[in-house]
């Protein structure tokens, strides 16, 4: 790149730049005006880029309608915000919190004595608590802090840490008593209002393991022409290695054409010639025989490689890169101790704004990150900050679902878990605790959740969650899962053990993140679906719970998006696309797929694949009211009309049994939709 002050500039670039972010980067510096201001010369102020076509693809997105470039985005700062005064505020825990509103009851005691021993219990509380995460060295559990084994281990610590003061503890056993008495009590709390992070640390190993997969060259796109003697000579003279080849007025034959080759590519960065060079020969002597095949002498070969040995060289090099691969790194094998203590969060925000209840509706939407909320119930913090609107919303869904016990946003630094060759640590969205399972949970925008950031993430998480789920299952602890949800998922009418069952990510899925994912990659959003393409082109997505609860209400349910649609299929407005989670209809219906389906369309449905709500209905794997079965049914007519003695609900897999209703009285069932086909 030609960057000359006073001249307009021109980019080049001599070999491909595989990351995105570099290419975009690079025609930045380029777009800097020469003179700091535009000339209304066009020459002067145009960037010239002479590139491949990964340059082309960034500039023909530029040049859309709707890009950031064309809409002339631009964002404006606010001086009087930057004036306003900030202050800083803690998210403490929730036994924090309490101590916090004792100090202040204790501050009202007007009798100084009683003052002095609230003073003095509390100030032993603190310390019990200080003083437990230690204690996971000694115990495999938070539970087993209840038992009399880890009050002795505590009174020993406890001891230790009076007696070893620099000023003598005046009365020092006095305080050992008291706290002996207060152990159990104070651990009780600490086990309700923390959850069971398991202490490791995760971090990838040294080495990194690079290279190119083994392949044959595609020659057809190289054709190279000889050129006169004169002109050969020219070009080695002015090439650096040129003397090599020259000497006096002629030129020296090289004994072997592919070491020219080979000697060009080691320059390359990701080539190494040590374990490579059974590749880089091999892909030469093809080169050569490409060369030979339509060259009539050897002399010609010999002029056609010592002239363009640099071309050929990089013409090799870009098919190369197209198998290079680059494993990241594993991870070490860890310590696993069963618990921690919950680090607090540190949030700014203007002295000015109020602290908001997290059901408060904030407008616009774009100032949530800078607001902190309280008023939580289940969550092991006080106080809470959101990046978005989305996250804001997965918490009032996790504060409302009863299948929570409790979660949190973990405090930077409350997890150990490295990635990007150890420079960078994860720090998940949130943590939930179940009656079943412990998840970390990240929720993304769906252009993100392809990106390598999140796929490094994601393989990081997976390993931490394999370790601690390992560890649970040799202490008869909770599973440990990782979730990672797409923003357009999060809606109010789901519940966390839906989102749970569609989007978590298991080990075996590290190289492709969840399979619903990649459903997602096509599916435009509500706002820009257009109106000629709803019910035409593009069906609706919904969750099964939202279809199942809402169209019983004569409600529309919330859309999740709008898929495009191929097929025989003829799109009404009643159609619509939902994910069926389970094995018991495999296998035309497989775990995880994406379905079309179509209201009820009456009359016989014997032998249909149908989406039945009823309360008399449990599904036996997602545990849900409503379900997906193979319908049968036997009636009875009394005075014209028809009544169901008995409807069989029928599993596709023999694993699963069969779910049979009897007597079933109106309003006490319902077939909602009709299975159409997987997409």
């Amino acid at each position: 790149m030609v960057e000359l002050k006073g001249y307009s500039y021109t980019i080049i670039p001599l070999r491909t730049a595989a990351s995105t972010t570099l290419r975009e980067q690079t025609i930045g510096r380029g777009l800097r005006l020469p003179y700091g201001r535009k000339t209304n010369d066009k020459k002067v102020d145009t960037l010239t880029i002479v590139a491949h076509d990964k340059f082309q693809e960034i500039i023909d997105e530029a040049n859309k309608p709707d890009s950031l470039i064309k809409m002339k985005n631009i964002i404006e700062v606010n001086v009087d915000e930057l004036a306003k005064d900030k202050e800083v505020v803690s998210g403490v825990s929730i036994w924090d919190q309490g101590f916090s509103q004792r100090e202040e009851q204790i501050i009202q005691i007007e009798n100084e004595k009683e003052r002095q021993q609230a003073t003095q219990q509390l100030q032993i509380e603190r310390e019990i608590v200080e003083i437990i995460p230690t204690l996971n060295a000694e115990f495999k559990s938070v539970e087993e802090l209840k038992g009399e084994e880890a009050k002795e281990v505590f009174i020993k610590k406890y001891t230790e840490r009076i007696l070893s003061q620099p000023q003598a503890e005046l009365f020092a056993e006095e305080k050992i008593e008291k706290a002996k008495e207060m152990f159990t009590q104070v651990a009780l709390q600490f086990i309700q209002h923390v959850i069971e992070i398991p202490r490791m640390v995760v971090q990838q190993k040294d080495e990194t393991v690079s290279g190119f997969h083994d392949f044959d060259l595609d020659v057809i796109r190289i054709n190279y022409q000889p050129v006169s003697e004169e002109i050969l000579i020219k070009r080695l003279r002015e090439q650096e290695d040129g003397i090599s080849y020259i000497r006096g007025s002629g030129r020296i034959i090289p004994d072997r054409l592919d070491n020219l080759i080979v000697n060009e590519l080691i320059h390359q960065p990701e080539i190494d010639y040590d374990h490579q060079a059974e590749l880089l020969f091999k892909l030469a002597s093809q080169t050569l025989q490409h060369f030979k095949s339509y060259l009539k002498t050897n002399d010609e070969v010999i002029n056609v490689v010592q002239y363009n040995k640099r071309e050929i060289a990089r013409f090799i090099y870009a098919q190369m890169m197209e198998h290079f691969y680059c494993d990241t790194p594993s991870y070490e094998e860890v310590r696993v101790l069963p618990f921690v203590g919950l680090k607090e969060h540190n949030f700014s925000k203007y002295k000015a704004d109020s602290v908001y209840l997290y059901t408060d509706t904030i407008a616009p939407t774009s100032s949530i990150p800078g607001k902190v909320f309280v008023g939580f119930k289940k969550s092991c913090h006080d106080k809470y900050k959101f990046h978005s609107k989305t996250e804001k919303d997965f918490a009032i869904i996790l504060e409302g679902d009863d299948d929570v016990k409790k979660w949190m946003r973990p405090a930077e630094g409350q997890f150990e878990i490295w990635w990007a060759h150890n420079s960078r640590r994860y720090n998940p969205d949130f943590v939930v605790e179940t009656d079943n399972c412990i998840c970390l949970v990240e929720t993304k925008m769906q252009k993100e959740m392809e990106s390598e950031e999140v796929k490094e993430k994601t393989k990081a998480a997976l390993h931490y969650c394999s370790y601690a789920s390992r560890f649970a299952k040799e202490n008869d602890k909770k599973e440990w899962k990782y979730i990672l949800i797409p923003h357009e998922a999060v809606q109010f009418n789901m519940s966390f053990g839906i989102l749970v069952n569609q989007f978590e990510v298991k080990q075996d899925e590290t190289t492709s993140i969840e399979k619903s994912d990649l459903f997602f990659s096509d599916v435009v959003s509500d706002e820009e679906i257009k109106d000629g393409q709803r019910y035409v082109t593009h069906a609706p997505v919904y969750s099964l719970q939202a279809v199942a609860t809402s169209f019983g209400e004569q409600r529309t349910p919330d859309v999740m998006g709008w898929k495009p649609i191929g097929g025989v299929f003829k799109l009404n407005k009643d159609m619509f696309i939902a994910k069926v989670v389970g094995k018991s209809m495999e296998p035309v219906i497989k775990d995880g797929s994406w379905c079309l389906f179509r209201p009820d369309q009456g009359g016989s449905r014997n032998g249909k694949i149908v989406l039945v709500e009823s309360h008399l209905v449990s599904d036996p794997e997602t545990m849900q009211s409503y379900t997906i079965k193979r319908y049968f049914s036997k009636k009875k007519s009394t005075e014209d009309v028809f009544r169901h003695t008995k409807i069989i609900l029928s599993p596709d897999n023999k694993d699963f049994k069969d779910i049979v209703l009897e007597d079933v009285q109106e309003g006490d069932f319902r077939v909602v939709a009709e299975f159409v086909e997987v997409i």
